[in-house]
């Protein structure tokens, strides 16, 4: 069965390929991320048609939290001064979408994105298994579990060893 989207309200697509998203730390845990967006129009002519003086805003939220950035005028969008996402509940990842706006009307909106850091939140998580590296001869890898270690310990042929 095929099935089709009706678009009644006119407002063009964002897509994926025109905006370039990360978030960066500053210091690891001590200070929010910062939200780095980059747009490029041009990768769907369509949007051309967008008049310049149209507004980009970035509404971006974890859970319950919500921020909301300016990025200006369609025809040169700049990055605000501060995109640090100091008032969201998690600073390890981010869902976010674009806008653009003129008086009041949404002209063009893009879908969710998620952004994240691609390092873990050792605030909230913790290893249930410690990874380490010996020379093991020709075994690939040994798993040491025993009583008077607080977690099991898997240990890698630093070598490379190969089983025959």
């Amino acid at each position: 069965m095929a099935s089709r989207n009706f678009n009644y309200t006119g407002r063009m697509l964002i897509t994926q390929e025109c905006i370039d998203a990360r978030l960066s730390e500053i210091l690891q845990g001590q200070k929010p991320p910062l939200l780095e967006i980059e747009f490029d129009w041009e990768m769907k002519p369509a949007l051309m048609e967008i008049p310049s003086d149209a507004e980009v805003y970035v509404d971006v939220w974890k859970d319950m939290s919500f921020m909301r950035f300016d990025y200006g005028r369609f025809g040169n969008p700049s990055s605000p001064d501060n995109v640090s996402l100091s008032e969201l509940d998690s600073w390890t990842s981010a869902s976010f979408v674009v806008r653009i706006v003129k008086n009041g009307i949404i002209l063009g909106a893009s879908k969710k994105y998620s952004v994240s850091i691609a390092q873990p939140d050792l605030k909230s998580r913790r290893s249930l298994i410690i990874a380490d590296y010996e020379d093991l001869g020709e075994r690939p890898w040994k798993l040491d579990v025993y009583e008077d270690i607080p977690l099991p310990r898997l240990v890698f042929n630093k070598n490379g060893g190969m089983l025959q």
